[in-house]
This record gives C-alpha cells, structure tokens and sequence, in this order.
C-alpha cells in the first residue's frame, strides 16, 4: 500500500497509551497474551507515537494489527 499516496496531508492522528497485561487482554475478548505479546505491542505503539506523518502512523498501526493478528491466530500453547 501507498501509504503515502493515501495520507499524504491529512492531520497527525492522536498519541496512544501503551498497555499493560490486563488491559491487551480486554482489548482482545478476554484473550491471554504474554509479556512478549505486550512489549512488542507497545512496540509499534510508541512507533505510531514518534511517526511525525499520517502516513507513517498509518504504517505503524497495519504492522502492529498484523502482529496481533499473528498472536491470536497462533497455536495455543499446552500448559
């Protein structure tokens, strides 16, 4: 994607907080993560933070979804 092509001009969007264990799990049904899961999702989030363009926020959130997208559809671990 053309992130630049996309974005290009539109407004800076909000600064975002990271996450701690229990608030990733809410953001996601209840889902456990672990402590990895987290720092690489806060990660991207203070990515998103530093992007001084839209489009380079816009990277940083895709990337970030992707990420967590690969957690969730991950095999579960037995215990």
């Amino acid at each position: 994607m053309n992130y630049k092509r996309y974005f290009d001009g539109k407004q800076r969007l909000t600064k975002q907080a990271l996450v701690n264990l229990n608030t990733l799990s809410a953001m996601f049904r209840g889902r456990s993560f672990d402590l990895e899961a987290v720092n690489e999702y806060n990660r991207w989030t203070n990515r998103f933070n530093r992007a001084t363009t839209r489009a380079e926020q816009e990277r940083a959130l895709d990337e970030r979804q992707r990420f967590m997208l690969k957690v969730i559809h991950a095999p579960r671990q037995a215990a």
